[in-house]
């Protein structure tokens, strides 16, 4: 799963630190909005299809990689949420305790991966998310103490993300459980149904990013999909 590029995510933070440094914490949390806005539909759509979505692009005979597809899915949703949080940081000039803190998460996430190595590939994706959510539960945590961030504020800027995903979920679920065969049908199915099911609530839960995306779209379309960092940010 893409995630924002750091060349593209760090300057405009930093041009909003020297336009006003109390503006970071905003656009951080702009920042986590947008991408968990695509990341957590997505993931929803790639952990519930996993199996159709495997079959058809390398075949029945990897049909066990599903279970790993899934966790590598639900774990994405942290690494793309405290993304722009950690390019704050940086922004703010304050590398070092991130730094610190990652080196933490690294020695973590090897020990949890040797633990979980017995029970096979799957354990040890999934001792991959585990070791990636509370690595965001850190980094929210250092950005309050560090930078002045309120970790209230972020959860909210997940919030249109999380209503989207529960449609896709929702959706996509659905058909899963009607429709439980690894081929093309239900695959195409469950992602029309984890579409529309996903724009309903993103609608009737999170209207104002509703129409901020409507809006979004059309802008891109006019601008042939360019937009600036600092415009998004």
């Amino acid at each position: 799963m893409p995630r924002p590029c750091t060349t593209r995510v760090f300057p405009a933070l930093a041009q909003r630190r020297a336009d006003d440094v109390t503006a970071i914490e905003d656009g951080a949390n702009s920042l986590v909005r947008w991408t968990v806005l695509f990341a957590v539909p997505v993931a929803a759509w790639m952990a519930v299809l996993s199996g159709p979505l495997v079959a058809v692009l390398l075949g029945p005979q990897w049909s066990q990689a599903a279970a790993v597809l899934t966790a590598l899915a639900v774990s994405e949703i942290f690494a793309v949420a405290i993304f722009p949080i950690g390019d704050a940081f940086k922004a703010a000039g304050r590398q070092r305790p991130y730094v610190v803190i990652q080196i933490a998460a690294l020695v973590a996430l090897v020990v949890m991966m040797v633990l979980a190595a017995p029970a096979g590939i799957a354990a040890v994706a999934w001792a991959r998310t585990a070791q990636l959510a509370a690595f965001a539960i850190a980094i929210i945590l250092l950005a309050r103490r560090v930078l002045g961030f309120h970790p209230a504020a972020t959860l909210r800027a997940v919030g249109p993300g999380a209503a989207a995903g529960i449609g896709v979920f929702a959706g996509s679920g659905a058909v899963a459980l009607l429709w439980s065969s690894d081929s093309l049908g239900p695959l195409i199915a469950g992602t029309l149904a984890g579409a529309l099911a996903g724009a309903l609530t993103l609608r009737v839960l999170a209207p104002s990013s509703w129409r901020e995306l409507r809006g979004l779209a059309a802008r891109l379309a006019r601008r042939g999909g360019r937009v600036s960092p600092s415009a998004a940010a």
